[in-house]
């Protein structure tokens, strides 16, 4: 093989793989969502106390940030997704999350591209502290705004999320694209 076309080839396989990657990575991702709503519906009382759990072990772990050299206030955002977890500030809390998901983003994603953080490190590091919270406020509201609002005509005044529905809709037409 010709020596120019190692680098256009590396590119291409590259560019390829790297594609592959996050397409898996985003389905993952929306299957598990759907699994959890689907644990939602059958067991609310045990999502719940699973959601409160996870909140802990956020928390406990944001606990040992400023230990590892990180500003406190990355404590301070653990400790927000274990308050919106409990639902003890109830005001507001689908835009609490959103804020607060916004603002963990920022100060994790920055923190994966550092060199000096192990690949696993800044992996768990960006699951825990803004993947999974993420994930279980976008259940736990969707949820409840379905729920609410297709057992009877109960007029919900916050925004509602129907990420159920959305993520059958998804799924039917990815299974008719395939």
């Amino acid at each position: 093989m010709p020596e120019f076309m190692h680098p256009f080839l590396n590119v291409i396989v590259g560019f390829a793989g790297g594609i592959t990657t996050v397409s898996l990575c985003v389905a993952s991702y929306l299957i598990s969502l759907y699994g959890m709503i689907e644990l939602l519906e059958e067991n609310r009382i045990f999502f719940k106390k699973f959601s409160k759990a996870v909140g802990v072990f956020v928390a406990v772990l944001g606990l040992a940030l400023p230990l590892r050299g990180h500003p406190f206030y990355a404590f301070l955002l653990a400790s927000w997704w274990c308050t919106l977890l409990f639902e003890k500030i109830p005001v507001f809390s689908l835009y609490q999350s959103l804020a607060n998901g916004i603002i963990s983003a920022i100060y994790w994603i920055p923190k994966c591209m550092d060199e000096d953080a192990t690949l696993f490190q800044s992996f768990g590091d960006f699951t825990v502290f803004v993947l999974i919270p993420i994930s279980f406020c976008l259940v736990l509201f969707s949820k409840d705004s379905e729920q609410l609002t297709a057992r009877g005509n109960i007029k919900l005044s916050g925004p509602q999320i129907p990420l159920g529905s959305w993520l059958k809709k998804l799924g039917s037409t990815l299974s008719n694209l395939l």
